[in-house]
């Protein structure tokens, strides 16, 4: 009890904040884009390019704790499973590490329409590709990550799978807590599984 009083404060808070945050962000992004539009020195656009970046990370992180804070509702819709396996590697596909990742799929043709949250669903998909490549990068050379769809019985499962060692026992009872990650700080925006 004690803990998820704590948690909706936090939230209430997180909130907040990330509000009064967006507000001047969106000024500054818009000014920093109408300073890109003029600019026309490729160094001052690289340094534009760079501050929108980062504003943009900013604005993610915010939308990131509002979200934590106050999770919208699901939008349950059928889905094509394999269709969304297929999206989220493409969309990983655009990161370069990722790229250099062998990646094998066996994706099961007769799955039945599900009902989802393909947004939601999208998300986690694609988290679990980039930590797979994350894990990968810092443990291989050779990277490969095997994506898996199939009927059970009256369930319908997917994996994906990497050959790296896995997540440590030690840290399994805080992998789905918030703001949890292993990265450490440098590289901290995200919000955990």
């Amino acid at each position: 009890m004690i803990q998820t009083e704590k948690l909706a404060v936090a939230g209430t808070m997180a909130t907040s904040i990330a509000h009064e945050v967006n507000n001047p962000l969106a000024s500054i992004s818009s000014l920093v884009q109408s300073l890109m539009r003029e600019e026309t020195e490729e160094k001052k656009q690289e340094k534009l390019r760079l501050m929108l970046g980062q504003s943009n990370r900013i604005s993610r992180v915010s939308r990131d704790l509002m979200e934590l804070a106050r999770p919208k509702r699901p939008q349950w819709r059928a889905t094509d499973l394999n269709q969304l396996i297929r999206k989220s590697l493409e969309l990983a596909g655009y990161d370069k590490r990722f790229r250099r990742l062998t990646v094998t799929t066996e994706l099961e043709p007769s799955l039945p329409l599900l009902m989802l949250d393909s947004d939601r669903v999208q998300q986690v998909l694609l988290n679990l590709l980039l930590n797979a490549r994350d894990a990968i990068a810092e443990e291989r050379e050779d990277g490969q990550i095997l994506v898996r769809s199939r009927v059970d019985g009256e369930s319908v499962a997917s994996w994906i799978e990497d050959n790296c060692s896995g997540i440590p026992p030690e840290i399994l009872p805080v992998i789905f807590d918030p703001f949890f990650t292993t990265k450490g700080r440098v590289q901290w925006t995200g919000l955990g599984l």
